[in-house]
């Protein structure tokens, strides 16, 4: 790259090159610029070095989707995406949950689910959380009818079932 300086004089190159790759830098790092003066009639050869440093950036957001939802047996996972600078979708991270194994929650509850990004070469490790509700299902209450032709003055029971998802027997 040249730079030409003016300021009423003649204009004069120097070139100036970057650490690394050449280019210009863009990626968080230390980077170093080398101009060059080749000289001319009136100066000497010259150089001069200065630091680049580019600081990596926090996430915009992690965002975990929270769940609301109605106990049925089976684990109830989310996602959860990573947003940077300007929109830039950084991916999907792992997620956490405040169970006893750290797995997606199966029981009526409430639950704290954490996404993790790990952060990468322009961006810092950064966290978000959502909650995860499972509300307890409605079991269904079968109770047997019982005929009775007649009044006979004796006691008359019945019997009855509890069933919860799936037909699965909670008890009689």
């Amino acid at each position: 790259m040249l730079f030409r300086s003016d300021g009423g004089r003649p204009k004069v190159d120097a070139a100036i090159s970057y650490s690394g790759t050449g280019n210009l830098p863009s990626n968080a790092g230390s980077y170093s610029a080398d101009g060059a003066f080749a000289g001319n009639t009136n100066y000497a050869i010259s150089t001069g070095t200065a630091s680049i440093d580019i600081s990596q950036a926090t996430p915009a957001s992690v965002t975990v989707t929270p769940l609301n939802v109605t106990y049925d047996g089976l684990p109830q996972a989310t996602t959860a995406v990573v947003t940077g600078i300007d929109g830039v979708n950084l991916g999907t991270v792992p997620i956490t949950y405040s169970t006893g194994d750290g797995g997606a929650p199966v029981d009526a509850g409430t639950y704290i689910a954490t996404g993790t990004f790990p952060g990468n070469l322009d961006y810092a490790s950064a966290t978000g959380t959502a909650t995860i509700t499972i509300a307890r299902a409605t079991p269904t209450v079968t109770v047997t009818t019982v005929y009775v032709p007649e009044f006979n003055d004796q006691p008359h029971g019945t019997t009855g079932v509890v069933t919860g998802i799936e037909g699965v027997s909670l008890g009689s």
